[in-house]
């Protein structure tokens, strides 16, 4: 390509427009001109800018990283410029740049910068362009995060889903406790919303609520079936459900956040629980409401092995275990909360749904 046509290339951009013939031609003597290929990167987001771009063919589009993917914002096509803010203000790129399909493109350096500070000043188109680029570019953006919202949202009900059938799927296998973690988890997000918990905690405290028990699908039936009491080397064997537990789902990211629950809610406020034998404010919190709820739902329960003791001895036990095997200031707070917990009892073993207050959404 000669001098005289990538003087003319420039003059047709806005921004380059009102450089003089000199200044075009110094621009122009540095130029390079580059091919880039489809889905190269000819920008990268915090990048130094050393340089822009005038697009002589194809299109590039301008993406933004959200902190989970990058979300395109804005598409420019033949004879626009790229990256000329970066390079005017001398600061990182704000975003990143690459190509769709095979573009080709002149690339400007510092000699841009010198053309204007020898006397040349942006003209009103010049002006007219970069404030347009920059209003369109926040219009896109705002609807690329909305879009990206609703696909969040999606996701998180397809986790949720999934979360929900496999707190089903252990329920089908292990009848005797039908309906256990539905009510275990109300139990907890009732006392979690009493103890103040942000969203957070509760979103954390209701996964592992639900998947508790996850590590009993790697023991065996006979011991989850059996009626009566467990022999020593049986409950040796059913006390491994709390590591299988959180082998499983330690290193699956959207399951993580449920091992404080599922491995630690056998610990007991005094020590001797399992599996680690820890104690006091070291047993995660969300442990420690979980295993008042889930204590009060076994004896509040028939099961093959016992019938369900009144409300009165249930509630006689969880004093009498406060601050041994109980966290004391739990117990308070499922104490505050006991009218909404008899409540979800009485639904339950009356065969109604108590799906809302399993929701989040109950809690908001």
């Amino acid at each position: 390509m000669t001098l005289e046509q990538i003087v003319k290339i420039l003059r047709r951009t806005s921004l380059l427009a009102a450089i003089p013939n000199e200044g075009l031609n110094a621009i122009a003597q540095k130029a390079s001109d580059l091919v880039f290929k489809n889905k190269e990167y000819i920008y990268k987001l915090g990048e130094p800018s050393k340089s822009m771009h005038v697009i002589i063919s194809g299109k590039v589009e301008v993406v933004n990283d959200s902190g989970v993917t990058e979300i395109p914002i804005a598409v420019i096509g033949e004879g626009e410029t790229i990256g000329e803010m970066g390079l005017l203000e001398g600061v990182p790129r704000a975003a990143s740049i690459r190509a769709i399909g095979e573009v080709r493109a002149l690339e400007l350096n510092q000699t841009v910068i010198n053309a204007f500070l020898e006397g040349s000043s942006i003209n009103l188109d010049a002006i007219k362009m970069v404030t347009r680029r920059l209003r369109d570019s926040n219009v896109e953006l705002e609807k690329r995060f909305a879009q990206l919202a609703q696909l969040y949202e999606k996701l998180e009900d397809n986790y949720t889903s999934t979360v929900m059938a496999l707190s089903n799927a252990l329920e089908m296998r292990d009848k005797v406790t039908a309906g256990h973690s539905d009510r275990v988890t109300a139990y907890s997000l009732l006392m979690g919303k009493s103890m103040g918990l942000s969203q957070e905690a509760m979103s954390n405290l209701r996964l592992g609520a639900l998947l508790h028990d996850l590590g009993k699908i790697g023991v065996s039936d006979t011991i989850l079936h059996k009626d009566g009491k467990l022999t020593d080397e049986e409950w040796q064997k059913m006390r491994q459900h709390p590591e299988l537990g959180k082998k499983i789902i330690e290193n699956i990211a959207f399951l993580a956040p449920a091992v404080d629950v599922v491995y630690g809610h056998h610990e007991k406020w005094t020590g001797g629980g399992y599996p680690q034998n820890i104690s006091g404010e070291n047993i995660p919190l969300g442990a420690r409401i979980f295993a008042l709820a889930d204590v009060f739902d076994a004896l509040s329960m028939e099961r093959s092995y016992k019938k369900a003791w009144t409300i009165e001895d249930v509630l006689a036990e969880i004093d009498r275990s406060s601050g041994s095997h109980f966290d004391p200031n739990v117990v308070e707070h499922f104490k505050k909360k006991i009218d909404s917990i008899l409540d979800v009892l009485q639904l339950s073993k009356e065969g109604k749904s108590i799906r809302h207050y399993v929701s989040l959404d109950y809690y908001k």
